[in-house]
C-alpha cells in the first residue's frame, strides 16, 4: 500500500483521489498536511518525517523547482480552462523542470 501526502490549504477532490488511486492503487492512503510553508525545505522535512511514500504538492513553480533539486520527486495537478473562468482538474504529472513549458526553471 502507498502512503501519498497531499500539500495543499485544499482538501483532495473526489476525481483527485481517484485519479490517485488508479495511479498508486485502490488501497492507497493519504495524508493531508494544509499547514503553511515559508520554503521548499519544510515541505521536504514534513515529506521525510510523515513516512509517506509519495508527495504531491499543490505549491508555487519555484517550490517544485527546490524540491526536486533536493532530490524529492513531487506530483503536481494539472488542469485545463473550463468555460474560460475556472480551471478544471485532469491528471498528476510527475515534476520535471526540464518539461516545463516556457522558461525552463532547472537552469535558473
Amino acid at each position: 500500500m502507498k502512503k501519498i501526502c497531499w500539500f495543499s490549504k485544499h482538501p483532495l477532490l473526489r476525481v483527485q483521489k481517484d485519479a490517485l488511486r488508479e495511479m498508486f492503487g485502490e488501497d492507497a492512503a493519504f495524508e493531508w498536511d494544509n499547514r503553511t510553508f515559508d520554503d521548499a525545505s519544510i515541505i521536504k522535512a514534513r515529506f521525510e518525517g510523515s513516512g509517506c511514500d509519495v508527495l504531491v504538492a499543490v505549491a508555487p513553480l519555484w517550490t517544485l523547482v527546490a524540491l526536486w533539486r533536493a532530490g524529492l520527486r513531487p506530483y503536481y495537478a494539472k488542469g485545463e480552462r473550463s468555460h474560460g473562468k475556472r480551471w478544471r482538474f485532469t491528471h498528476f504529472e510527475l515534476f520535471d523542470p526540464n518539461n516545463v513549458v516556457g522558461e525552463n526553471p532547472a537552469h535558473a
